[in-house]
């Protein structure tokens, strides 16, 4: 589309607001940010392999023998930091599964999620039995 001037459309400014990481439709951001989705995005693991030592290279992780481990407090900022949208960094994140790596930041919301549903059935538990040391 791009290649063909056809840069007012809905197929273009739609696919350029979900790759910027402003979530930008106009042709700068397209141009700002395709030169990292072509990076990224191959057909092979060599995207994936480019977005683990682009990670390392601005210090989200370390790599210890031949394993790349990512810290990534925050997606949003971490996309920002590598030029993509948070809605790229899942995909890419996903497609490393596909490859077979494990994401455990998925693990750890999950996790978490799972700690607070405790923590709330604590509470209630407290709850009740203050309501019974009441009686």
């Amino acid at each position: 589309m791009y290649e063909k001037g056809l840069t007012g459309t809905d197929d273009f400014t739609s696919f350029t607001s979900m790759i910027d990481e402003w979530g930008q439709d106009t042709v700068a951001a397209y141009e700002r940010s395709i030169s990292k989705i072509e990076r990224y995005f191959t057909e092979d693991q060599t995207g994936l392999s480019n977005f683990f030592q682009d990670a390392l290279a601005k210090g989200y992780g370390v790599e210890e023998n031949g394993a790349i481990s990512l810290n990534i407090p925050n997606v949003k900022e971490f996309g920002h930091a590598m030029g993509l949208s948070e809605e790229m960094v899942d995909i890419l994140l996903g497609r490393a599964e596909d490859y077979g790596v494990y994401n455990d930041w998925v693990s750890t919301r999950l996790e978490g999620e799972g700690k607070v549903n405790e923590k709330m059935q604590e509470l209630v538990d407290a709850q009740l039995l203050l309501n019974k040391m009441r009686e």
